[in-house]
């Protein structure tokens, strides 16, 4: 029976407190991946073309704008750290709009980032060093985190920007 089943369908409230929990904890991925890869995907678009009448969800856009909040500062929290790929797949799950003040303190921090990179590297071809593979290494690293960081970020910023 139908009826038998839903008593194991987690209440959507809880999940979204799972979330948030999640994002405001600060905690990395390590510490919470079943939220990362079970519970986001759960909560996703269902992704079939809109049929018009035919939605089987009752959730809200304030609820959806939550949730993409959290995801955000879930992707916040986990900046710079190397094993972090799965930050990839929250696009996916996280395609509907984002309010600008999600994206704004991100888009920041990124710069922030960057900058530091290119000074870091003005700096070491500037010294004009011999001995500089293990700088470099360690440079080329920072650009690589940083281009993994951005093409987490920038498919959720080309769907807002689309969709507004």
């Amino acid at each position: 029976q139908v009826q038998e089943l839903c008593l194991d369908i987690p209440e959507l409230d809880l999940l979204m407190k799972e979330i948030g929990d999640l994002a405001e904890s600060g905690a990395r991925y390590t510490e919470m991946p079943h939220v990362i890869e079970i519970t986001l995907p759960m909560l996703g678009p269902e992704n079939l073309p809109e049929q018009e009448g035919s939605l089987c969800t009752d959730v809200t856009s304030e609820q959806l704008n939550q949730l993409l909040g959290s995801i955000m500062k879930i992707v916040v929290n986990n900046l710079g750290i190397d094993e972090a790929s799965w930050m990839k797949r929250l696009a996916v799950f996280a395609q509907p709009i984002m309010l600008k003040s999600h994206f704004i303190p991100t888009m920041e921090k990124l710069k922030k980032r960057c900058g530091k990179v290119v000074a870091e590297e003005d700096q070491l071809r500037m010294e004009g060093k011999t001995e500089v593979d293990s700088e470099q290494g360690t440079i080329r690293d920072e650009f690589a985190v940083l281009c993994r960081d951005l093409y987490a970020l920038y498919p959720l910023l080309i769907r807002y920007v689309d969709n507004n």
